[in-house]
């Protein structure tokens, strides 16, 4: 585990499952195959984001590179890696922001949504079962 694995999970994006990255990230049929695999080892310091975000843009500099030379090759990547890019930065931002703000957790941002929560006694016992049957009547 820890640092080693970490390594590896970032190797193998860098090099294979990365390119699909900005496609396949917001599906749940596609994530585990597109996906860095890094957030636990972001979160408990096995991996820096500094090296994240510093080898990140070494591989975008050498695909622009690549591009240069064969300019008709289409690639997904540099989109991909500008997607991922991004995810770092706003991965920052919200912890920042949880940090400094600590009761965005459990407030609404838009007090016109307050009574969408849960309230005293709402629970619906026959509601819950039709929804753990996928008895809804809504699809997915």
């Amino acid at each position: 585990g820890g640092e080693t694995k970490a390594m590896e999970y970032f190797r193998s994006f860098l090099s294979s499952r990365g390119a699909n990255y900005s496609t396949g990230i917001s599906s749940p049929n596609s994530s585990w195959t597109t996906g860095s695999r890094l957030s636990p080892y972001l979160t408990w310091g096995h991996i820096s984001l500094r090296h994240v975000i510093v080898t990140t843009k070494q591989k975008q500099e050498e695909l622009r590179a690549a591009k240069k030379k064969a300019p008709s090759t289409p690639s997904p990547w540099l989109r991909s890696l500008a997607s991922f890019q991004s995810r770092m930065h706003w991965r920052s931002h919200f912890i920042q922001k949880l940090e400094s703000q600590p009761s965005l957790e459990k407030q609404d941002q838009c007090l016109a949504f307050s009574h969408l929560r849960r309230q005293p006694d709402d629970f619906n016992e026959k509601y819950f079962e039709a929804w753990c049957q996928g008895r809804t009547g809504f699809p997915f």
